[in-house]
């Protein structure tokens, strides 16, 4: 196991950083999802606006799972859907 870094100055935050970074696989297909907003609630969804066509496929939402394959702390897990994320481990 490593042992965690002491210091915080900026050279070894970036190391750091671009640890985890390289830790993380491509992102897959299948742990992406593209929607489109609806109506909803009473508030009017993305087909609803005038400027855009009727046929539009175009997503509106995202969220997507970004892996981090790290030794130390097994197979962990980003989510991200608009500005929130949570962060899940598996072990």
């Amino acid at each position: 196991m490593e042992q965690p870094i002491l210091s915080f100055s900026a050279e070894d935050i970036r190391d750091e950083k671009v640890k985890v970074l390289r830790a993380i696989p491509p992102v897959e297909q299948k742990d992406t999802l593209l929607r489109q907003c609806v109506s909803a609630n009473g508030k009017p969804g993305y087909l609803d606006d005038d400027t855009v066509p009727q046929n539009s496929v175009c997503p509106t939402y995202a969220a997507t799972a970004l892996w981090i394959n790290n030794p130390s702390i097994g197979r962990s897990s980003i989510h991200s859907q608009g500005r929130e994320s949570s962060q899940r481990g598996e072990g």
